[in-house]
């Protein structure tokens, strides 16, 4: 069972106020020995509050309410800031969210007008947080990015709390590849700064991530590691966090007894330090736990307290998943349990809708995609028990028009686009006739009155308008062949073979009653078409983005194939993937052609991407262990091939066009290889573009 708690409490924990009690003792003294009211002693009383956040924020917003008090009465407004800022803080620990943003704005109204821009990006940075516990996860990392900036020029050791919140919110939109590579990249930088808190938190949630992909003895070992840091720096946040992450990695393994016991610890001590969020997610796991074991009578008595506490917590999120499991519990308890409990039986599908319905509420509210299909597929299943077959399909298809209406919607975008230029094109056909029409008036009313050098002028000014008519024929000419060839490289992503496959893939899942595994791969073919739709309306992404899209299609043909091959992606650590842009879905038919031509007849394939700069070239690598190119031909003789012939083709003439336009010297080179007999066997293309990057 993966904690469905972690994210939100994990992000909590990357805030940067790490600090002992040690280090909050010297201040306390430095504090006794300033009586003076000034703005040392407005400084001093900022620490200790901003220290209390880990250990008593109770404790540290009185300190903060002082230091807000003393600003006041002696006008210091970076001292009034950075009181809001200190009071959002600690309330944020206590679960006063909502309150520990406004005061995040007010702080940020002073810096701005003061002119403080590093503290203004450290509140930003605590915003972000605020986002991401609210499931606002786009505004969370434009939070981040703004953040970010200010701390590339001024300190640079801070971008480890920056790496490691982006890499939390990554995380919690199931990007686990994209959530370990800034985990990694915060990682080093907290160890070089000896910042051990800092480390126990990043090595916390690089231990969720492999959770969250299935390996359960990494995961362990990271918790473990970070468990003992906390530990040893008593911070006792840290402590409850990674003994509920050990008691879900138990979980996962269906050692519940095991798992209650680190359950139960972690909310002894998030009810001796007064952490709300703590024990709100230790009481659903709890519940959730007893649910998993089959003990339906205590998760029916604890998940009511934890409905509660989510909903006096405002976190939509958190309150959609106890939502939830309250409508799985009344849907699957038996009769018995439900009477004993004084509920009727016959009432528990009524009731198990009613949660569920909520809870969808909810999470589309937080922006999760992910908690909706999981709440659509419960609600599923309780209209089927019910016998009702109608609703059961109207739920199943509730997804469908969101996927509908991002085609839709390209497919205006692409008519509108059509008929400006159809419309430009005959402006521009009926201004050029005219002024021919009117030019050839002219030149027969003066043709015998002019003279020999007026003449002369006159056709040099004729050879000027032809030379520049046939430049702009060209240019349009151009137009009307890149606008072609995007559209032919939009409909060879969108080939209805592979939507068809998809499509037939999840009604096979359907078909086996496997709901999880349909829903699953519906959402990453919705997720895949997104960035299809998105990237094809630009001329340049961003690398991470087309690898992205990239990623999502490897996937769905993986599936679809009953995982016959793998692949690796790796970047150099020289190729920045944010701000390096690449012409989009020039991969994709190289990674296709891979699949279909050279391991759909293996069993143990793989695909290896690789992506390197080199001056002003960025290399990109597909390189298979298949069949090879000669055996390729026999075996796919009577196969499709059309799709992919084409995919290639229409790579060809993209070359040419960026090419022609950037006088670039794009190239696309392909390399038979040998397997370990040296036999003919794999295939490695090698794809050579201009190096652009965004800044």
């Amino acid at each position: 069972m993966k904690s469905i708690f972690f994210l939100l409490i994990s992000f909590v924990l990357s805030i940067a106020c790490y600090s002992q009690q040690k280090q909050l003792d010297s201040l306390l003294h430095l504090l006794k020995n300033h009586p003076n009211e000034d703005e040392e002693r407005i400084n001093l009383l900022n620490q200790i509050a901003f220290n209390y956040c880990e250990i008593n924020p109770a404790k540290g917003l009185e300190i903060a309410g002082q230091v807000r008090t003393l600003a006041l009465k002696l006008n210091n407004k970076a001292g009034v800031a950075k009181a809001y800022q200190t009071i959002g803080l600690n309330n944020s620990r206590l679960g006063n969210d909502s309150l520990a943003a406004s005061l995040y704005e007010k702080a940020i109204e002073i810096f701005d007008e003061i002119h403080d821009s590093k503290s203004k990006a450290i509140v930003q940075y605590n915003l972000a947080e605020i986002c991401a516990n609210a499931g606002d996860y786009y505004n969370a990392l434009d939070c981040l990015e703004k953040s970010s900036k200010v701390f590339e020029k001024e300190d640079s050791e801070f971008l480890k709390h920056i790496y490691n919140g982006k890499a939390n919110i990554y995380a919690c939109m199931s990007n686990y590849n994209k959530a370990l590579e800034y985990y990694f990249k915060a990682l080093p930088i907290s160890e070089k700064s000896l910042e051990i808190e800092t480390v126990a938190t990043i090595l916390g949630n690089i231990g969720e991530m492999f959770s969250s992909i299935g390996e359960n003895s990494k995961s362990l070992q990271y918790h473990q590691k970070a468990y003992k840091l906390y530990e040893k720096s008593g911070n006792r946040f840290g402590e409850a966090f990674e003994l509920e992450a050990m008691g879900n990695v138990h979980a996962n393994l269906n050692d519940f007894l095991k798992a209650l016991s680190f359950y139960k610890r972690a909310l002894e001590i998030n009810k001796s330090v007064g952490n709300r969020k703590g024990i709100a997610s230790n009481a659903a796991n709890i519940a959730i736990n007893h649910y998993k074991r089959g003990d339906f009578g205590e998760a029916l008595k604890l998940l009511p307290d934890a409905v509660r506490m989510y909903e006096e917590l405002d976190d939509k999120y958190g309150l959609s998943t106890v939502l939830n499991m309250m409508a799985e519990v009344y849907s699957n308890s038996p009769d018995a349990i439900l009477l004993t409990n004084g509920i009727k039986p016959a009432e528990r599908f009524v009731k198990a809708e009613a949660y569920n319905l909520r809870a969808l509420k909810l999470a589309k509210q937080a922006g999760s995609l992910e908690k909706q299909d999981k709440i659509l597929v419960s609600m599923q299943s309780v209209y089927e028990k019910q016998k009702n077959y109608r609703k059961a399909i109207e739920v199943y298809k509730e997804l469908l028009p969101l996927h509908d209406s991002l085609v839709n919607n390209k497919k205006k975008e692409e008519i509108a686009k059509q008929e400006l230029q159809y419309e430009f094109d005959k402006k521009d056909a009926i201004t050029a006739a005219e002024i021919q029409r009117q030019q050839t008036v002219k030149n027969a009313l003066i043709a015998g009155g002019i003279m020999l050098l007026v003449a002369s002028l006159l056709s040099f000014f004729f050879y000027k308008r032809k030379r520049d008519a046939e430049v702009q024929k060209t240019a349009a000419e151009f137009r009307v062949k890149v606008g072609d060839v995007e559209m032919k490289a939009l409909r060879s992503q969108m080939n209805p073979h592979f939507i068809f496959n998809s499509l037939q893939s999840v009604n096979k899942y359907i078909m086996d009653n496997d709901k999880f595994k349909a829903s699953e791969y519906l959402s990453t073919f919705a997720k895949l078409m997104r960035l299809i739709l998105e990237n094809s309306r630009e001329q340049a992404v961003p690398l991470e983005q087309d690898l992205s899209a990239l990623e999502l299609y490897m996937q769905l043909e993986s599936a679809r194939f009953q995982n016959k091959f793998r692949y690796i992606i790796k970047v150099d650590p020289a190729v920045d993937m944010e701000s390096t842009m690449v012409p989009p879905m020039l991969l994709q038919p190289l990674v296709e052609n891979s699949i279909m031509h050279g391991l759909v007849s293996k069993d143990d394939g793989m695909i290896k991407i690789k992506i390197t700069k080199e001056k002003h070239i960025i290399r990109c690598i597909v390189e298979d262990n298949g069949i090879g190119r000669q055996q390729s031909v026999i075996v796919n003789r009577n196969r499709e091939k059309k799709h992919t012939s084409l995919g290639m083709r229409i790579t060809q003439e993209r070359l040419k066009i960026i090419n022609e336009i950037k006088k670039a010297e794009a190239a696309i080179h392909f390399f038979d290889l040998e397997d370990e007999n040296k036999k003919p066997g794999g295939l490695r293309v090698e794809l050579l573009l201009p190096f652009e990057q965004a800044f």
